[in-house]
């Protein structure tokens, strides 16, 4: 009965589940699609649970959301064809990899945990 305590929290299974499909499309208008991090952040943001990568996942979160449209790249043409194609392309999904990457980790090392102690506590 122990072993039911172990597995992901709610708030590591929906961000990742949430995270992991935004990469699949990255056109170069996707800066709207970040209305899907708001679940995950409020998920976040009402956790009785804290862990030591709390604070990584705030400022990860607050990358995400703060505007970063100061430079345009020149000579990227966008699915309308204009040339509006922002740093927030790249910076967003490298951002969102970054969190996916930390989020598949800690859950291995957590499977892991439980693969070599049997009870994670």
């Amino acid at each position: 009965m122990e072993r039911v305590k172990t597995l992901p929290s709610v708030r590591e299974t929906l961000n990742c589940f949430t995270v992991c499909p935004e990469e699949k499309d990255l056109h170069n208008s996707a800066d709207y699609r970040l209305i899907n991090i708001f679940i995950p952040l409020y998920l976040f943001i009402h956790s009785k649970e804290h862990t030591k990568l709390d604070l990584f996942y705030a400022i990860m979160f607050a990358l995400l959301l703060i505007p970063k449209d100061y430079y345009f790249l020149p000579g990227v043409i966008s699915d309308s064809g204009a040339g509006e194609t922002s740093i927030p392309v790249v910076f967003n999904v490298v951002i969102m990899l970054v969190m996916m990457l930390v989020i598949i980790e800690s859950g291995v090392a957590k499977w892991r945990k439980i693969a070599t102690e049997g009870v994670v506590r």
